[in-house]
């Protein structure tokens, strides 16, 4: 079992326990970042302002910076191998080559081997991208109420126009891994979820068509503009912008919108404070069911798979947090080094119960 499905830490007051990898101290890498990023910027830069961390919808390990003395925005995702990024890179290439915004990528850079993470492993590359210049859907939601059905069908239209890119290059000696259903299953310890475990492995369908699959699209990795700039970019909910493609994986669109669709279920669990996971609480399923009903508007999916992938995706956060899921070579295990509130646990059991009947 891996070793940091057991760091915990306390969150801030008020709010719960999580699990959460978190990434080496930032005097340990930022160093050999400047000089990576020199060979980028054709200049020394210096930090205008010290790394922040920025919040997890961006992706796990993934820090803001501001470079130089006519300071350069970009953003910065650290990894433990360079096959970690390149699948991001693979994966935001082939949204921009087809009309769907992502984030602009400088490069992959070398970092010192020897800087190691919390959990011993070493934090070897980083990858340099653009900042996003644009309002996160919580916000744009939030401020603009009135057009929040708008504003989901088009984060629902955008989820749809990624499942539909050419991927047929990308099935043989990818960079992006092909999701097989039996074994990451196994994955889930069956000892701890006897009958969790049985329900999934009696209910395993052939696989789908694939498509590339974001893995981890939620409102908080999309962005769009304000207001304002709407009328430039059709009204609200088009111009959206996607990032942390760090989940990006080959499979059926079933098991992408299931990932959305629990993620949307889960949110006041992530929230900061009792007050405002009550809120979200009380409009989650206003939520859900408009994006779901934006989405299978443009394409029809397999009931059966959906409630297959969304089963999966409650009883894998479990074990996660219950440390009862072998993470080695997991196509999910980079993603999952971003924090999981430990109370969320009976939650997603519940949830499981009421997807599958299983008691």
């Amino acid at each position: 079992m891996a070793s940091f499905l057991k760091t915990a830490r306390r969150s801030e007051p008020g709010t719960a326990a999580e699990i959460v990898v978190p990434p080496p101290p930032t005097e340990r890498w930022a160093p050999a970042l400047l000089a990576a990023a020199a060979e980028l910027t054709g200049s020394e830069p210096t930090f205008a302002e010290d790394p922040a961390a920025l919040p997890h919808g961006f992706g796990p390990w993934a820090f803001g910076l501001r470079l130089g003395d006519d300071p350069i925005g970009l953003t910065v995702r650290l990894a433990t191998d360079r096959a970690e990024l390149e699948r991001e890179v693979a994966a935001m290439e082939r949204s921009r080559a087809h009309g769907c915004a992502a984030p602009t990528v400088r490069g992959i850079v070398a970092l010192d081997p020897e800087q190691g993470a919390a959990d011993g492993s070493s934090v070897s590359w980083a990858l340099l991208t653009d900042v996003v210049d644009a309002v996160g859907l919580p916000e744009l939601i939030g401020f603009n109420l009135h057009h929040s059905t708008e504003l989901l069908d088009g984060f629902a239209a955008h989820h749809d126009a990624i499942h539909r890119f050419p991927i047929d290059d990308l099935l043989d000696h990818s960079a992006i891994p092909v999701i097989d259903a039996p074994t990451e299953v196994a994955r889930i310890d069956a000892d701890r979820y006897p009958a969790e475990r049985a329900w999934l492995d009696e209910h395993v369908a052939p696989s789908g068509t694939p498509v590339l699959c974001h893995g981890g699209y939620q409102p908080l990795a999309v962005f769009g503009p304000p207001a304002e700039a709407w009328p430039d970019h059709g009204g609200p909910g088009h111009g959206l912008t996607v990032v942390n493609w760090a989940g990006a994986v080959l499979a059926e669109p079933e098991l992408d919108m299931a990932f959305t669709l629990v993620a949307f279920w889960s949110a006041p669990f992530f929230a900061p404070n009792r007050s405002e996971r009550t809120a979200i609480k009380m409009i989650r399923n206003t939520l859900l069911s408009t994006y779901k009903q934006g989405y299978t508007a443009r394409r029809q999916i397999d009931p059966d798979r959906l409630r297959f992938w969304q089963a999966f995706h409650a009883l894998r956060g479990m074990a996660r947090i219950d440390g009862a899921y072998d993470a080695d070579g997991s196509p999910f295990a980079a993603a999952d080094r971003g924090a999981v509130p430990t109370d969320l646990g009976p939650e997603l059991h519940r949830h499981f119960r009421q997807l599958t009947r299983v008691r």
